[in-house]
């Protein structure tokens, strides 16, 4: 069964905002949000979402897809995950 896409923003938000401890609300997170350099993710915390990710989702991000330059906006990430996943 395929998850709506507004469904599969909200969880992903979710995530992001329990991992960065509530400095951020779900409203901040806009299509146009960069995972970088808005949110403030380090190499390490896009490591533990990423976990998060496959654990929310019960996928496996392949490793070659882990460029965090890759998916600097939300709007792409969530493309990705989309396409990819078929989610």
């Amino acid at each position: 069964m395929k998850v709506k896409r507004l469904e599969v923003e909200k969880r992903i938000k979710k995530i992001i905002i329990n991992k960065l401890k509530s400095r951020i609300t779900e409203e901040d997170i806009i299509p146009s949000t960069n995972i970088l350099t808005d949110l403030q993710f380090n190499s390490v915390l896009f490591v533990e979402f990423i976990v998060n990710l496959e654990e929310e989702f019960n996928i496996k991000i392949e490793n070659e897809d882990l460029n965090v330059n890759q998916f600097f906006t939300f709007e792409i990430f969530i493309d990705y995950l989309m396409d990819k996943y078929k989610l």
